[in-house]
């Protein structure tokens, strides 16, 4: 499944604000805005404003008495998509009009319209493989307070989607077409908290996953479920006839299926195709474009194994970790723009920021990390054998109680103020306020790139 993204804005700001003014600009007021002492019935007018000033340091609207402040030095990106080229801009270069010149790269299969946007022009976005790149600056390494911006419209609905993402912070769209505000907060990677819970005797963790804001946790040998909504009270839920997991994965429009070592493809979800075998085969990640898959010799080998390819056909072995005697990557996952890996039997946390070079980073001590899953700013594994559940991370999503319609126009800003003592992440649709929670977690820097359109990668699964 497709869906085209259609943006036609984006700010990206500090919140502080200041009165610094170096300069005088030129201010034309153009068509249609209305002439001086113009009297009208309705309540809105459309007001056209062109400035012209080489340095503009702050634009603020006056109201009534009641200032607005549009543009300073706290705006760190803004996009129009124009493609204006007195700007520079082209079909594959944006022009970030901050001061701070963040300017992005066309990847992919983006498209640009220059008739299709909310206001003149507009970029869509397939969903898959096209994405807008804006290389990593310190402007736009935030941590405390944050405001994102954009006019969205969706062309198909029911499926993750991401608007922008940073890892350590990301606006996005849910599989229920609710909004997704997260933030990652600062932590300790080498610090993995277990969750404490009734585990009914159960001796594996095999899978978790994340639905309607619930996590859940997959286990056998007697095939129960557990669920929670807070990561920390869990609920069983139902017992299942089966003690496996399958692992899918969507990447550049095929649907992957691993098992018994043999990886295929499928374009229908109906035909399949064997495209590797990769020994035995257990997880599969999305990850800077690429698909991994992570396995093991067959069985007696003496390797944990982790393989990528770029077209899904060409497999190519990144990662030996020497685990010993049956020794596999059970689990795969991405977390604040790094990839992770779980291994067995030796219950090893390996951490990639580019897919080749990998660290341990931790053991947990259980001979078998099987699965991994990210869940409101934090990362969680499953294990075995005893069943046990364990966390590391910090960090929120705030999720819109308003689902998005399909070829809407609609217009989102979230923002988040730490400093504030309540209430201070919000999510606006449409310039009213849709919900509000408070937080007190100061945004995790990293050295990644900004992208439109697209996330860093997924957990198994395929979710983006």
């Amino acid at each position: 499944m497709k869906v085209k993204f259609s943006f036609l804005l984006l700010i990206l700001t500090f919140l502080l604000f200041t009165n610094d003014v170096s300069a005088i600009p030129v201010i034309n007021f153009t068509y249609p805005t209305l002439n001086n002492d113009t009297t009208i019935a309705s309540t809105s007018t459309e007001i056209n404003i062109s400035i012209t000033e080489k340095d503009l340091e702050e634009f603020i609207w006056n109201w009534n008495g009641a200032n607005y402040t549009f543009y300073n030095n706290s705006l760190v990106l803004m996009f129009n998509f124009n493609n204006v080229s007195a700007l520079g801009e082209n079909d594959t270069y944006v022009v970030d009009l901050s001061k701070y010149s963040n300017n992005g790269t066309v990847n992919g299969t983006s498209v640009m319209s220059l008739t299709g946007g909310k206001y003149y022009g507009a970029f869509n976005f397939n969903g898959d493989n096209s994405t807008i790149i804006v290389n990593n600056t310190n402007h736009l390494n935030i941590t405390n307070n944050i405001t994102i911006s954009a006019w969205i419209k969706l062309d198909e609905l029911d499926r993750p989607n991401t608007i922008l993402s940073k890892e350590s912070y990301s606006l996005k769209i849910k599989p229920d077409n609710s909004i997704d505000f997260g933030i990652v907060s600062d932590y300790n990677e080498t610090n993995w908290t277990e969750v404490i819970y009734d585990n009914k005797g159960e001796e594996h963790i095999r899978g978790l996953a994340v639905s309607d804001d619930y996590l859940y946790a997959g286990s056998n040998p007697n095939g129960k479920i557990f669920r929670t909504l807070n990561g920390i009270d869990w609920t069983e839920i139902e017992d299942t006839p089966s003690d496996f997991i399958n692992s899918f994965v969507k990447y550049n429009n095929y649907l992957y299926s691993g098992g018994s070592g043999k990886i295929y493809r499928s374009s229908d979800g109906i035909d399949w195709v064997q495209v590797g075998d990769v020994g035995r085969f257990f997880t599969f990640a999305v990850f800077n474009g690429y698909l991994y898959a992570g396995g093991g010799e067959r069985e007696g080998g003496t390797s944990a194994r982790i393989f990528r390819t770029s077209n899904g056909v060409d497999w190519t072995l990144v990662k030996d970790t020497g685990e010993g005697s049956n020794g596999y990557i059970r689990s795969l996952t991405v977390f604040n723009g790094y990839l992770y890996g779980g291994s067995y039997p030796n219950g090893k946390i390996l951490r990639s920021s580019n897919g080749t070079t990998w660290t341990e980073i931790n053991s947990t001590g259980q001979g078998n990390i099987r699965n991994f899953a990210v869940y409101k700013g934090k990362l969680y594994a499953g294990t075995t054998p005893n069943g046990k559940i364990y966390y590391m991370g910090n960090g929120f999503n705030l999720y819109s109680n308003t689902k998005i319609s399909q070829n809407e126009w609609i217009h989102i800003a979230v923002t988040y103020d730490k400093d504030l003592s309540s209430e201070n992440a919000k999510i606006y649709i449409n310039g009213i306020l849709d919900t509000s929670k408070n937080f007190t977690n100061a945004i995790k820097t990293n050295d990644l790139n900004l992208l439109i359109g697209e996330s860093y990668g997924s957990s198994q699964g395929g979710d983006s």
